[in-house]
This record gives structure tokens, sequence and C-alpha cells, in this order.
């Protein structure tokens, strides 16, 4: 695993917070992601986990695709990244965008429950999911009463907030409700 960060001392400190094995198996490296260091960097990557800001998505994954390197971002996808998924496709390269907490952490938890509630003999008529998330324990008083945390930086909030949204229920559009 190779961990990196244009910040000097940043990728290094954040080795620091994993366990010694995986310590062991990784490496830490400045990387100016915007330079052309990048496409040497993702040509020797077995795979890439951009958590870059979102609007450099776009460039990470079109050195994916160039190096065949498949690619994992953490924001919904931007036009640059829609127009690279032609080529992405014919290169057999996967790009997955908004692999976090909304769908994919809340969705995969509702699924461990769904799953387990199937195994018992039970049947699952609906699932609503509203996006949220929990602090780690030792943050979550410092949260506030509902021990909530958002994450999102707030141009994301607002710029995610101004994005169209569709809500499906039984496979088609409900009328809203406010």
């Amino acid at each position: 695993m190779v961990v990196a960060s244009a910040a000097p001392g940043e990728a290094a400190a954040l080795l620091r917070g994993i366990t010694p094995g995986a310590r062991r198996r990784a490496r830490a490296v400045e990387l100016d992601a915007g330079g052309d260091a990048l496409e040497a960097a993702v040509r020797g990557a077995d795979a890439v986990l951009s958590l870059l800001p979102a609007r450099m998505h776009a460039a990470v994954a079109a050195a994916g695709v160039r190096c065949g390197r498949g690619v994992v971002t953490a924001s919904y996808p931007c036009e640059g990244l829609r127009a690279l998924a032609g080529r992405a496709e014919a290169a057999g390269v996967p790009v997955l965008c908004e692999m976090g907490l909304d769908p994919g952490i809340d969705h995969m938890s509702a699924m461990r429950l769904i799953d387990a509630a199937r195994a018992a003999g039970g049947r699952v008529r609906a699932l609503r999911s509203l996006c949220g998330g929990l602090p780690a324990p030792a943050c979550a008083a410092a949260a506030g009463p509902l021990r909530y945390k958002c994450s999102w930086s707030p141009r994301g909030v607002l710029a995610a907030s101004s994005a169209a949204a569709v809500f499906h229920e039984g496979g088609a559009h409900p009328p809203a409700r406010h």
C-alpha cells in the first residue's frame, strides 16, 4: 500500500495510525497529484483509491485508464468522469465513484441486516435510507446532542445540495413529500 500526499510528512503521519503489520507493508510518498508524477504513481499501483478533492478525480481516473489501473473515488461522478466512461469501459478499467458513506457504507450495513433477516426466515418489504454517519465513540460526545458529525467539506455540502436527486419507491417516482 502506498499512501501519498502533497503535504510534507502527512502520508507518514497517516501510516503511524495503522497497525504495525500493515505499516510494514506500506510506504509513504510525497506526491503532487496535479503534476507529472501522478501518472508514474498510478502506473506503479495495482489500483488507486483517490480521496482527493472531487475536482481532481477526473485526472486521476484518466491516468488510471491510460495505465490500465482501476480507480475508486469518494465523490459523485462529475462531468469529467462521465466523459471518461466510454474509454474506461473500452479499456476494461473499472472506475467506481462515491464508495463512501452515502450510498456505500450505509447500504452495506443495511444489506448485512437484510441478509440476517432473510437468513432468519424474514422478508424485507422496504428499505429507506437517509444519509448520516456515526463518529467514533471517542469523538461522539464532542459531536453534540445527536452525536452526529458531518464529514463533508462545506464546499461539498453546497455542491451536493444544489445537485438534482431522484427518489424511487416500488420502481416508480412517488409524489413529492415535504
